[in-house]
C-alpha cells in the first residue's frame, strides 16, 4: 500500500478537480454537521478527541 501511495501525486483537491467542473457542481443545504481540515495528522487526532474517542495508541501519537 506504501508503494502505490508513493506513485499517486499529491494534488489539491479544490483547484484540481472542483475547480474544473464548476458547471457540474451543485450545493446542498445540510444540518448537523461539521467540517475538519484533516490536511495533518494532528487536525484528525485533534477530532477524535474532540468526538470522545480514545484508542490505545493515541498517546503514542500525540
Amino acid at each position: 500500500m506504501r508503494s502505490l501511495y508513493a506513485w499517486i501525486n499529491e494534488v489539491n483537491f479544490s483547484s484540481e478537480v472542483l475547480e474544473k467542473c464548476t458547471e457540474d457542481l451543485y450545493v446542498l443545504r445540510v444540518s448537523d454537521v461539521t467540517w475538519s481540515d484533516w490536511g495533518e495528522p494532528q487536525r484528525v487526532l485533534g477530532t477524535l478527541t474532540d468526538l470522545g474517542v480514545k484508542m490505545d495508541w493515541m498517546p503514542l501519537a500525540a
